[in-house]
C-alpha cells in the first residue's frame, strides 16, 4: 500500500559489481544510498538504514527533485 501511495524509490537501482562507483563515492560502510540526478550529479548521500521517516523526509524529496 505504501509504495502505491508514495511511489517506489527503487524503480532504478544500479549494481556496482566491480566496485568502481563505490570507490568514486568513497563508500565506507553498508548500507549507503545515493540519489543521482539526470546529469549524473550525486544529490543525496545517506549512510545507514532507511525507514519510513528517512524515506519520507530525505529520499523521496531528493528523488522528486532529481527527475
Amino acid at each position: 500500500a505504501y509504495l502505491r501511495e508514495a511511489g517506489n524509490p527503487y524503480d532504478a537501482v544500479g549494481i556496482d559489481t566491480k566496485g568502481v562507483y563505490a570507490a568514486a563515492l568513497r563508500q565506507r560502510g553498508v548500507p549507503n544510498s545515493y540519489v543521482v540526478d539526470r546529469s549524473g550529479a550525486v544529490v543525496l548521500t545517506h549512510r545507514g538504514a532507511i525507514g519510513r521517516h528517512e524515506a519520507d523526509s530525505l529520499l523521496l524529496p531528493a528523488i522528486r527533485a532529481a527527475v
